[in-house]
Parts: structure tokens; sequence; C-alpha cells
């Protein structure tokens, strides 16, 4: 928000599925379901919360849009969404889970090993289906994700561009080019993150990032 304060640019924070209620005047109320399950155990979510999800993403880039903007920048708050991303791209790719899995915000060796067998389990508890995105998103995604899968979408419609800015944005905007390929034109990169699947993902975009 600081940031966003000294460039002079819009924050829009949208609760999609958080587990908490959070009160605010500049907070869109989208909330679908209050957090979501356990990945390892069952579906994330309902094909259908994933779907709503989406369609929250579309609506409001679509609304933003509409007002006037003219760039859209793409961020999140979650808990574990990289271990999320993971598990979405290391399906999407079809690449090994180690490949595609980090330390996050900073886990020990210990710590990156239950990550990486927390994602094992779940895609194998949830079996998801590389070639329906949306199969991928409800049962091993989160809210943020397929929230922000709309927002690339929904900004694409408007013919308007739209950063990706680290691993989460850019699992949502490689999922989002499994629905339409043709939105990915309107997409900017800009950073490579620190993550492992950072420069992969970002290389199965063809995007090439300004820093």
């Amino acid at each position: 928000c600081a940031m966003g304060r000294a460039a002079g640019v819009e924050i829009v924070p949208v609760d999609i599925g958080v587990a908490t209620p959070l009160h605010g005047e500049r907070i869109l109320q989208k909330n679908i379901r209050r957090g979501t399950a356990n990945l390892s155990q069952s579906p994330a979510m309902t094909r259908e919360e994933a779907e709503r999800a989406v369609l929250v993403g579309v609506e409001v880039a679509q609304e933003l849009c509409a007002n006037g903007v003219k760039l859209l920048g793409t961020g999140e708050m979650g808990i574990g969404n990289t271990t999320t991303s993971s598990a979405i791209l290391s399906v999407l790719l079809h690449r090994p889970i180690t490949e595609m899995t980090g330390r996050g915000a900073g886990l020990s060796s210990a710590g990156l090993q239950r990550k990486i067998d927390a994602i094992a389990r779940a895609i194998e508890v949830n079996r998801p289906d590389a070639n329906d995105p949306l199969d991928v998103l409800h049962k091993v995604g989160g809210f943020d994700i397929a929230g922000l899968v709309g927002v690339f979408l929904g900004g694409a419609q408007h013919h308007v561009p739209i950063v990706i800015d680290g691993v989460i944005s850019a699992a949502a905007a490689f999922t989002a080019m499994k629905f339409c390929p043709a939105a990915a034109g309107y997409w900017l990169a800009a950073h490579v993150s620190k993550e492992p699947a950072g420069k992969i993902v970002l290389d199965a975009l063809g995007k090439k990032p300004m820093l």
C-alpha cells in the first residue's frame, strides 16, 4: 500500500476466500467460502466454487477497465500459496514437484520437505486433470489464484495490459492461458521470482521479465 501511494496507483483489495471476515470500506466483499479445505486430504474447493472465484476476478477486472483503468497489476495475500502455486504448475507443466517447489517465505530444509510431501499427497489424492484447468484449480489451487486467473482473462477481454508479478501471479497467468491462449498477449512480466518455478513458468508463458 505504501508503494501504491508513492506510485499514485489504486489498490483494490478483494476478499474472495479469506478465512476470517475482514471489514473496511475499500475491501470488495466477494467471499465465496471462509478458507479452502486441506488439499492434501480433499479438493481445496468445489468445482463450482473455483468457477465462481474465477468469475469474481473477471468481474472486478471488467469493472475497473470500464471505469477507465489502463493498466492492471496483480497481487495476492494468503496462506501457503506458494504451495498451491507449485502444485498447479507441477500438474500443468508436467514437471517434478521437487523442481517446482521452493522455500516460500523462508522454510527450513525440513519445512521444504514437508511442503513437497504435502503437494505429492494432494496430487495423489485428488488426481487433477492437466487438460482441464478448472479441475486443477478446484483440486489443488486456492481462491486467490482462481481470482487472479479471472483478472488475467477479464483484463485481456478489455484489451488492457496486466502485470504478472511473482510466481503465484505467474501460476495464475499460466492457468488463465490454459483457458484462453490468446489472452496472454496482454500480459507483461515484472520480474523473475526466486522460487524455482519462477523462470520455468515465465519461459512457458513466453514472457521476458522487465527485471
